[in-house]
């Protein structure tokens, strides 16, 4: 499917914002890369048989069988990454600034793709992309030249991912694990709001309590805060952690819980309640640096509040 010709791009986030640059390699290298990403689309095409995956459209309740894939026929790809294949010669080369892999303009790895354009049709795979690709040299080590033991060379390295995680061509967005593409593109806005019946059986689940009761369905009326509750469910996270070692979680990520009578309590204050909900969605993590919290769907920093 994809060529040595093809563009290899690094897409990158801060807070809302993208950028996308050019992954420069050399021929061999790129030769064996693009090789994982072929090898990885037929793994997100095909079944253990070998045979075509019958592609469902995507419900965020439902499990596939192991012949079956998920497709989102309208999803939209970005902006940044259609200009980026319409004219790949314009892109910077990615050149990481830090130990961290922060390009030029501060912005972040999110995924690694690749792509190209063919009859007014794009066509791109993706890779998420998680810091632990990132390796870093940490201690003294000594690597074997021949029949000496010298020292390696202190250079930014990643390592490649064998694995595509979502696949764009003319009839939408396919793949086969939601949390995996939802890592490479932000995919939030396809996914299934809770109903009428969910929101009361979430809010009515033993591990909370309400504290205001009026102001917490008006709080959920939003779109947003229904995805996350519908996904919160979908996840089962309330059946997988007891109320301590959430609040232990939580606290890793500067998320206070605030606890009453062995009850997480439903804030009242709707940006609160988006956090809670962010953190039991799974959608927060600890900027390595700063130390920050950040939601992982825009890298967007969480607002800290007193309890």
């Amino acid at each position: 499917m994809f060529e040595v010709t093809n563009e290899i791009l690094v897409l990158c986030t801060y807070r809302s914002n993208y950028s996308i640059y050019k992954l420069k390699l050399d021929a061999a290298s790129k030769q064996k890369y693009v090789g994982l990403f072929n090898e990885g689309t037929s793994n997100l095409l095909l079944d253990a048989e070998n045979d075509e995956r019958t592609m469902v459209p995507f419900t965020s309740n439902y499990t596939l069988s192991e012949d079956e894939g998920f497709i989102i026929s309208n999803f939209e790809l970005l902006t940044c990454v259609k200009e980026a294949l319409d004219a790949p010669d314009t892109l910077e080369a990615f050149v990481p600034q830090n130990a961290q892999g922060d390009a030029r303009n501060g912005h972040r790895i999110k995924a690694i793709l690749i792509g190209y354009k063919e009859d007014n049709k794009y066509i791109v795979a993706g890779q998420k992309f998680s810091k632990a690709q990132i390796l870093l040299r940490k201690s003294f080590n000594l690597l074997l030249d021949g029949d000496t033991f010298k020292e390696p060379t202190d250079r930014f390295s990643i390592a490649a991912s064998e694995d595509v995680d979502c696949l764009f061509a003319g009839s939408g967005l396919i793949f086969n694990n939601y949390a995996a593409a939802n890592k490479v593109f932000d995919l939030i806005e396809y996914y299934r709001e809770a109903t009428e019946e969910e929101i009361q059986a979430f809010k009515s689940n033993e591990m909370f309590s309400v504290s205001n009761e009026e102001v917490f369905m008006k709080n959920v009326r939003g779109i947003t805060v229904r995805k996350k509750i519908a996904r919160i469910l979908d996840m089962g996270t309330l059946s997988v952690c007891p109320i301590s070692e959430l609040r232990e979680k939580s606290t890793a990520v500067g998320i206070q819980l605030a606890i009453e009578n062995d009850k997480i309590v439903l804030p009242a204050k709707k940006s609160d309640l988006k956090n809670l909900l962010a953190f039991l969605a799974e959608e927060m993590y600890k900027g390595i640096i700063t130390n920050t919290t950040y939601l992982t769907n825009s890298s967007r920093a969480v607002e800290q509040t007193d309890k």
